[in-house]
């Protein structure tokens, strides 16, 4: 969980000292502007503006910055339902609206609207438009946060929990893969997840059956499409096992080289089959159980 910290443009002071500031000047600001007749009010007016530099801040977000590292991982069935619960509880979050970043945009208007038409510090109604809009300028526009869900991966792990959602023969293990990468103070941050199903008793030129989850662009947006990859060591006979493998409904994609060999098997991509629902996903699953036991 990330913490909320403000993020100052300008680095240095606590936020304590940057409110004193603040504070210490706005009460300066506004006895210049009401016992010095004249220049108080230009004065005091930009004694007002002064400390807003200090407290300009940009928007917290909880969106971390990775360091391009890419590392997979198997993970326990655990550690994939509690990212998948956490995506579950993300479409709940409801941020207050003060908290928006066009929140203050509105009301910063209307304020500024009769610090302009009055004259802005010339007249007494412009100098108390001005004032308010400089005094609220932090709370309107500085403390705001941008909420990030990474909706490719919530796409993803949609798709591998209908997968594990199919029950498994007792000789088909399944083992949940986490892609992680780090954020710049070295926690280990989850981007992307694939599934590896194998037999307990296998060839021994099969690595296992892969599923993994592509994102293709349908007419509405993003979705996910789940694939299974045959992955054996060279093109031996357990790859020409699962070559000649056919199901209804899917395609069959030999690929690889002498030394890793691969045996694509998809939905066809006519029409809507571009994207894969939750049944389809779990056809998928039921399809590479047969061809493991095809090829064993």
């Amino acid at each position: 969980m990330n913490t909320a910290v403000i993020r100052y443009r300008i680095p240095g002071l606590g936020t304590p000292s940057r409110l004193l500031v603040f504070g210490a000047c706005g009460l300066g600001g506004i006895l210049l502007q009401v016992f010095w007749r004249g220049p108080g009010a230009v004065v005091g007016t930009l004694l007002l503006v002064l400390p807003l530099f200090l407290l300009s801040a940009k928007p917290w977000t909880n969106k971390p910055k990775d360091i391009g590292e890419e590392d997979w991982q198997p993970v326990t069935d655990a550690e994939l339902d509690r990212i998948a619960d956490a995506f579950k509880s993300s479409r709940h979050l409801d941020l207050p609206l003060w908290y928006r970043p066009v929140f203050g945009i509105p009301f910063t208007v209307l304020l500024a609207i009769p610090a302009v038409v009055f004259g802005s510090a010339l007249t007494l109604p412009g100098l108390l438009a001005t004032d308010a809009l400089i005094l609220l300028w932090p709370a309107l526009n500085f403390l705001k946060i941008r909420l990030w869900i990474p909706r490719e991966f919530e796409m993803v792990m949609r798709a591998l929990q209908a997968a594990r959602s199919v029950p498994l023969p007792p000789d088909i293990v399944c083992t949940p893969y986490l892609r992680l990468d780090r954020d710049e103070q070295g926690l280990r941050i989850p981007e992307n997840a694939r599934l590896m199903l194998e037999p307990r008793q296998k060839p021994d030129d099969l690595a296992g059956v892969q599923l993994q989850v592509a994102i293709n662009k349908g007419p509405n947006g993003a979705v996910p499409y789940l694939y299974a990859v045959v992955l054996t060591h060279g093109q031996g006979a357990t790859w020409r096992k699962a070559s000649g493998f056919r199901a209804p409904g899917y395609e069959v994609e030999p690929g690889g080289d002498a030394s890793y060999g691969t045996v694509v098997i998809r939905q066809h991509t006519e029409g809507n089959g571009y994207h894969t629902t939750p049944q389809d996903c779990a056809r998928l699953v039921e399809t590479a159980v047969t061809l493991m036991k095809t090829i064993i």
